[in-house]
């Protein structure tokens, strides 16, 4: 364990821990996790540049780029590493399908990896310092979550996109050879370039898409800037206009700092980091095996009479209201944070993979109109944080009546098959499709020194 200075700020004490950290000393179950992760952004950025979202997001990075050593997931070209690393993250994001930290409901590794990703095509870096500087990040941002739970989310902000530019700090700088005093600044000029708005949840535009990919630019440039001797403040997170205090708008709400630091090196907060197994909100995830087990048990689409979700009343502003507008979205982003719709298709079909939501789909009268027939009511016994509950009752036609109730929560990791199987799902119609196995072998080789061209070489299907 790190013993800290109680007279340094957050960002110092992260970033000392940072510096100095080694890979030999990351835990072995850390290190296959973040093996996983990293695979699996992989797999829903390459999912995503097959469809409009994830392409244009890659489109747009080549068009405000230059020709350059590093590369988007699935294409050809190189270019510039901040390019590179917008458009993996914003592709790794647009399916909502990546990872979170049960917790705090921050998506870590679309960020993190998308960093270390374009770093390491830069900077010719090895692949152990490539897994450990996503392990590293990974671990900022939840510690740096866990200061406010939730909050962020109140307040309207997408702390992926905030948050995470602080992790994508500490990847870059920490892979571009900065010391602790360096990191410090990485992070405090981070703080006045992260950004992040929930609003396209109302309407179910994309701009949250750009979230991650844009915290990933942000942490590359703050890095950049602090190398060349730019200073930014070391209380960025906790001073009088840090970031706590300026984004967190309830003024009796208590800021737990002691958790961004505490025990550092023993207690690893990003041990508690899930992997989506459907490409949707994580509070609407137990609800997806609920009605994957209705389907199972016989609930189809014309026999059903109504559907009634109960759901914790901390989830129903966002994916369970406008009624009418989540009842019929507007657009796939719409679909994912909405619980009627996504209930309502794993109803359907059976399934919920990859290329849910798409245009046809959202246009099926059969469809939209199982979607009306979803209510929810207030739950008032389901957890708070870190443990979603899930918990719907069928009504058929002829009255009979079905139920289930599923949780999924922090302890709930994917096995390697199920990782595997992911994969296969989401590389389907992409230059990668067949290469999962060859992907796999990419990433699970960095941990022995090789190369992150290989990852890129089987993305783009060669």
């Amino acid at each position: 364990m790190t013993t800290l200075d109680p007279a340094r700020t957050i960002t110092q004490s992260l970033a000392a821990w940072c510096a100095g950290f080694a890979a030999a000393d990351l835990p072995a179950d850390l290190r296959h996790a973040t093996e996983q992760r990293l695979l699996n952004v992989i797999g829903v950025a390459l999912a995503a540049g097959a469809r409009p979202q994830g392409q244009v997001a890659a489109e747009a990075a080549l068009a405000m780029g230059a020709p350059g050593p590093c590369h988007i997931l699935g294409g050809p070209d190189g270019t510039l590493a901040t390019s590179a690393a917008f458009a993996n993250g914003s592709m790794a994001s647009a399916l909502a399908f990546d990872d979170s930290q049960t917790e705090t409901l921050i998506h870590c590794t679309c960020t993190t990896a998308a960093t270390a990703l374009a770093l390491a095509e830069w900077r010719g870096i090895a692949g152990p310092e490539v897994l450990l500087a996503i392990a590293l990040g990974n671990e900022a941002i939840c510690r740096i979550g866990a200061v406010a739970p939730g909050q962020f989310h109140r307040s309207g902000f997408h702390p992926t996109g905030i948050v995470g530019a602080f992790g994508a700090a500490f990847v870059a700088g920490r892979l571009l050879g900065l010391d602790a005093a360096g990191l410090v600044h990485a992070a405090g000029i981070a703080g006045t370039l992260a950004s992040g708005s929930n609003e396209c949840w109302r309407d179910g535009s994309w701009a949250q898409i750009v979230d991650p990919g844009w915290a990933s630019q942000a942490g590359i440039t703050a890095a950049v800037l602090a190398a060349k001797g730019f200073s930014g403040p070391a209380a960025v997170l906790e001073g009088s206009f840090g970031l706590f205090p300026s984004h967190v708008q309830d003024r009796d709400y208590r800021l737990d700092y002691a958790r961004a630091t505490a025990a550092l090196g023993e207690v690893w907060e990003s041990r508690n980091i899930a992997i989506k197994p459907y490409p949707t909100g994580h509070v609407s995830i137990p609800f997806v095996d609920c009605a994957l087990e209705l389907h199972a048990r016989g609930a189809r689409a014309e026999r059903i009479r109504r559907v009634t979700c109960h759901a914790a009343q901390w989830i129903t502003p966002v994916v369970c209201e406008p009624a009418a507008e989540k009842k019929r979205p507007s657009t796939d982003w719409h679909c994912r944070v909405s619980l009627p719709f996504t209930v309502a298709e794993t109803l359907f079909f059976g399934r919920l993979e990859a290329s849910a939501y798409s245009a046809e789909n959202r246009a099926n009268p059969a469809l939209l109109a199982l979607a009306q027939k979803v209510e929810y009511v207030i739950d008032p016994d389901a957890p708070r944080d870190e443990r979603y509950k899930g918990w719907i009752e069928v009504e058929l036609d002829d009255g009979t009546r079905l139920e289930s109730i599923h949780f999924h929560g922090r302890d709930d990791h994917m096995r390697d098959d199920q990782l595997m199987a992911k994969l296969h799902s989401c590389l389907r119609g992409t230059p990668a499709e067949g290469k999962a196995e060859a992907l796999r072998s990419a990433v699970t080789a960095l941990a022995q020194g090789g190369e992150v061209a290989a990852i890129f070489t089987a993305a783009a299907g060669r």
